[in-house]
């Protein structure tokens, strides 16, 4: 019953991980598109 139980928890601790994982890795895509697009901006303009 015990080693069913930690199995059940180490699950929704994976769960948990690929959940963070995903949101981390949203966040930083998100964070690098803004960071991102300002340098497209000013390459443009020193082009022009």
């Amino acid at each position: 019953m015990r080693a069913w139980s930690w199995q059940k928890a180490s699950a929704s601790v994976d769960d948990l991980h690929n959940w963070l994982t995903g949101v981390l890795y949203r966040t930083l895509m998100d964070w690098g598109n803004k960071k991102r697009s300002p340098l497209i901006l000013t390459s443009d303009d020193i082009k022009n």
